[in-house]
Protein backbone atom coordinates (compact mmCIF):
# COMPACT_ATOMS: atom_id res chain seq x y z
CA UNK A 1 0.00 0.00 0.00
CA UNK A 2 2.52 2.48 0.68
CA UNK A 3 4.49 1.64 -2.91
CA UNK A 4 1.29 2.73 -4.42
CA UNK A 5 0.68 5.52 -2.39
CA UNK A 6 4.34 6.64 -3.01
CA UNK A 7 3.99 6.22 -6.97
CA UNK A 8 0.71 8.15 -6.77
CA UNK A 9 2.76 11.25 -5.10
CA UNK A 10 5.99 11.24 -7.21
CA UNK A 11 3.13 11.26 -10.69
CA UNK A 12 1.33 14.46 -8.76
CA UNK A 13 4.55 15.75 -8.58
CA UNK A 14 6.14 15.20 -11.81
CA UNK A 15 2.25 16.68 -13.58
CA UNK A 16 2.75 19.92 -11.05
CA UNK A 17 6.29 20.49 -12.69
CA UNK A 18 4.91 20.17 -16.28
CA UNK A 19 2.35 22.79 -15.30
CA UNK A 20 4.60 24.95 -13.74
CA UNK A 21 7.34 24.42 -17.19
CA UNK A 22 4.68 25.31 -19.07
CA UNK A 23 3.02 28.33 -16.91
CA UNK A 24 6.71 30.05 -16.99
CA UNK A 25 6.60 29.26 -21.19
CA UNK A 26 3.19 31.21 -21.55
CA UNK A 27 4.52 33.81 -19.35
CA UNK A 28 7.93 34.44 -21.42
CA UNK A 29 6.01 33.82 -24.62
CA UNK A 30 2.99 36.09 -23.85
CA UNK A 31 4.97 38.60 -22.04
CA UNK A 32 8.31 39.18 -23.75
CA UNK A 33 7.53 38.22 -27.28
CA UNK A 34 3.53 39.20 -28.01
CA UNK A 35 1.97 42.53 -28.74
CA UNK A 36 -0.35 44.17 -25.93
CA UNK A 37 -4.05 43.22 -26.48
CA UNK A 38 -6.92 44.35 -25.05
CA UNK A 39 -8.89 42.86 -22.69
CA UNK A 40 -11.95 41.49 -24.41
CA UNK A 41 -10.00 39.67 -26.98
CA UNK A 42 -10.92 36.54 -27.58
CA UNK A 43 -7.53 34.12 -27.89
CA UNK A 44 -7.71 30.81 -29.65
CA UNK A 45 -4.74 28.39 -28.82
CA UNK A 46 -4.21 25.04 -30.97
CA UNK A 47 -2.37 22.48 -29.06
CA UNK A 48 -1.29 18.95 -29.59
CA UNK A 49 -1.25 16.45 -27.23
CA UNK A 50 1.77 15.44 -25.11
CA UNK A 51 2.48 12.40 -23.45
CA UNK A 52 2.05 13.77 -19.86
CA UNK A 53 -1.70 14.66 -20.95
CA UNK A 54 -2.69 10.98 -21.16
CA UNK A 55 -3.91 8.88 -18.86
CA UNK A 56 -3.32 5.38 -18.11
CA UNK A 57 -5.78 4.21 -21.38
CA UNK A 58 -3.67 6.82 -23.41
CA UNK A 59 -6.61 9.14 -23.93
CA UNK A 60 -6.66 12.60 -22.55
CA UNK A 61 -9.13 13.12 -19.77
CA UNK A 62 -11.23 16.12 -18.85
CA UNK A 63 -9.15 17.32 -16.25
CA UNK A 64 -6.45 18.64 -18.78
CA UNK A 65 -9.55 20.45 -20.17
CA UNK A 66 -8.86 22.50 -16.74
CA UNK A 67 -5.44 23.13 -17.32
CA UNK A 68 -5.54 24.71 -21.02
CA UNK A 69 -8.02 26.65 -19.69
CA UNK A 70 -5.45 28.11 -16.65
CA UNK A 71 -3.03 28.86 -19.74
CA UNK A 72 -5.29 30.24 -22.01
CA UNK A 73 -6.50 32.73 -18.80
CA UNK A 74 -2.94 33.60 -17.95
CA UNK A 75 -1.81 34.43 -21.37
CA UNK A 76 -4.68 36.74 -21.80
CA UNK A 77 -3.33 38.41 -18.00
CA UNK A 78 -0.28 38.52 -19.43
CA UNK A 79 -0.95 39.85 -22.72
CA UNK A 80 -3.49 42.55 -21.68
CA UNK A 81 -2.86 46.07 -19.41
CA UNK A 82 -3.82 44.08 -16.53
CA UNK A 83 -0.23 42.54 -15.93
Amino acid sequence: MTSKKAFIEKQIQSIMIYYWIQLTITFITSFYFSKKVPIITTITKKRRVTIFDCEAFKYMSNTRYISYMDFIRFELTFKSNLY
